[in-house]
């Protein structure tokens, strides 16, 4: 799974940018996440498949894609946080980066969210600890609660 990040105009809810990325001629269903990580950024996050077909609808619009690194200390405007060290600072921008991934998961379709989750702690992106708790969901019908398989993950 891959984050494709391309610029805009000013932040957007993730139904806004769903809605125009609609208007594109994109399937919302290969659409896992999609969000404003930063003023004049979107972050899309699809199956790295589907990609292409993202980069393509893109070009056809002359949008380009962007680098965007959410590690980068420069991220922290906030005038609170700015007698923090650039080590402090790093250690936010991964707080933040992490808390951005658990709510893409926490607000994803069941039948990718699983996957997805294996995706982000491969990349680092979440601890074993919120991958366990994210699998452990996987067992439990959430219009029921109740148990719908003993295996452990």
């Amino acid at each position: 799974f891959i984050y494709t990040y391309v610029p805009v105009h000013r932040r957007f809810r993730s139904s806004e940018l769903r809605k125009k990325l609609s208007l594109l001629g994109l399937d919302n269903v290969q659409i896992l996440d999609a969000y404003c990580p930063d003023w004049k950024v979107a972050a899309i996050l699809t199956h790295e498949k589907y990609q292409p077909q993202l980069i393509e609808a893109f070009s056809k619009a002359k949008i380009l894609t962007s680098f965007y690194n959410h590690l980068d200390p420069i991220h922290i405007r906030d005038p609170k946080y700015q007698h923090l060290t650039f080590e402090q600072k790093l250690d936010l921008s991964k707080t933040i980066q992490n808390n951005n991934m658990m709510r893409a998961l926490k607000h994803m379709r069941f039948t990718a969210k699983y996957s997805v989750a294996r995706s982000f702690f491969r990349d680092g992106l979440i601890t074993l600890t919120q991958l366990q708790d994210t699998l452990k969901s996987r067992y439990i019908s959430d219009a029921t609660g109740f148990v719908t398989s003993v295996m452990e993950p």
